[in-house]
């Protein structure tokens, strides 16, 4: 559903795998294989492979970035 809503959206998607995930059976191997290969889910979203300390990281990250965008837009009152 949210790669539906991101191709018609700005809706911005992050997509966690866990730094030295092994996918306990086939179907979680397909499925990080597609997502890793773009053609399943990744419409629209980042894929990251991390550990989970960087990847609240990297969401301070872009929240902070949004957040600078808004305010840039609120002073100029342009996008």
């Amino acid at each position: 559903m949210a790669s539906a809503a991101s191709a018609s959206s700005p809706l911005q998607r992050l997509i966690w795998i866990p730094e030295g995930f092994t996918p306990k059976d086939d179907r979680q191997q397909l499925f990080v294989d597609k997502l890793s290969q773009g053609k399943e889910g990744i419409t629209g979203a980042d894929l990251i492979f991390s550990s989970l300390e960087e990847f609240k990281s990297i969401i301070s990250d872009r929240l902070s970035s949004m957040e600078n965008e808004k305010d840039k837009v609120l002073e100029t009152g342009t996008i």
